[in-house]
């Protein structure tokens, strides 16, 4: 199994790489992740040409390319002699206030990579983690954080659309677990978890640990995309109340739009949507999920102890009263099986220290 993983800088992803291998380990499954960013530093300082980090970006294109080129031939090699390995890398940057890429498709069709997958973080958390650099402090603005976060999530479901694979976003928070079943329990069905946050957050808060429950519940059967992974959007809400609401406004314009497309593009990676429903307030965007999901070829199965609108069963294929008759089913329709072993936790790891290639 060979995985291309992409994100921008300050997207942690080899922290959350760190939690995949340690999986691996547990379950006795090689593993092997090449870092390019680190490699072509490694192999600068090699050739007795070093650069910094600092200053990689600043070479001249070509030589970025063939310092590039080499260490990708490097990782061609390592894949041939390795079962399993994780590239992780970046399509572009967002340097000095333009965008340029950082990947050749001829090493790309060498490689043949069997899935790619892009991880995401919070904007405030990626910032967070930029500034603590001296590559990156005070170098990009808000919304360049944010567009960059998506050129990488787009460019790399091109390269994947191009060669006919599978491409997966994960938020930096999601469980090591996500991505470890997407690579060696293949078999496992993936589902998209919708529930009302905000009612829940307004009508009934406890509400909320249910949900978990629930979600925790289901991840012994399923691969579970939950969309609380990311919580950016609340946090921003609040920035309206300071004193620069001209940026707190554009900078909501955008995640508005990108949280509905993030929650759309986490149906489509799924078999399924299972929709928790534990108040009575209407949630527009559970709404919009189902229906999503269920005119796109998804199967939508629901919990909701209410009564039931015809409109509500039109777009669902099942409604069950609790959560265990929902798990009930799906174990004898056999979607699911048995009860899956709890794999270790994600390990601390040092989000200071962030690839640059």
């Amino acid at each position: 199994m060979r995985v291309l993983c992409t994100g921008s800088s300050g997207s942690d992803r080899m922290g959350y790489l760190q939690g995949v291998e340690q999986l691996a380990r547990k379950a006795g499954i090689g593993l092997e992740v090449c870092n390019v960013g680190d490699m072509m530093l490694d192999k600068a300082q090699h050739i007795g040409s070093p650069v910094s980090r600092e200053k990689i970006l600043d070479l001249p294109s070509s030589s970025l390319e063939w310092l590039r080129g080499t260490v990708f031939e490097e990782i061609v090699r390592k894949a041939a002699s390795h079962e399993n390995t994780i590239i992780a890398t970046h399509t572009c940057f967002r340097w000095k206030k333009f965008l340029s890429p950082a990947f050749d498709t001829y090493y790309l069709s060498q490689l043949d990579p069997d899935l790619y997958v892009t991880i995401i973080d919070d904007y405030d958390a990626i910032q967070q983690r930029l500034e603590a650099t001296d590559q990156w402090r005070g170098r990009l603005q808000l919304w360049e954080i944010l567009v960059w976060r998506d050129e990488e999530v787009v460019i790399t479901q091109i390269l994947a659309q191009n060669f006919r694979k599978p491409h997966y976003v994960i938020a930096r928070q999601e469980p090591p677990e996500i991505l470890f079943d997407l690579m060696f329990r293949p078999e496992r069905k993936k589902a998209y978890l919708s529930y009302p946050i905000t009612a829940i957050e307004k009508e009934q808060p406890e509400q909320l640990d249910r949900v978990m429950d629930f979600l925790a519940e289901l991840r012994k059967y399923l691969t579970v995309f939950n969309p609380l992974a990311m919580t950016e959007l609340e946090r921003a809400r609040r920035l309206l109340e300071g004193n620069d609401k001209g940026t707190a406004l554009e900078i909501m314009s955008i995640l508005d739009d990108q949280t509905v497309a993030r929650d759309y593009q986490s149906i489509d990676q799924s078999d399924m949507v299972i929709v928790y429903y534990p108040v009575k307030e209407p949630s527009p965007g559970v709404l919009s999920e189902l229906i999503h999901g269920f005119s796109h070829d998804k199967e939508v199965y629901m919990v909701f102890p209410y009564e039931i609108s015809p409109f509500l069963q039109y777009y669902c294929t099942e409604i069950f009263q609790t959560g265990e008759e929902l798990i009930d089913h799906l174990k004898g329709s056999g979607i699911i099986g048995g009860e899956e072993p709890e794999p270790p936790a994600l390990p601390p790891t040092d989000e200071g220290k962030e690839e640059v290639c």
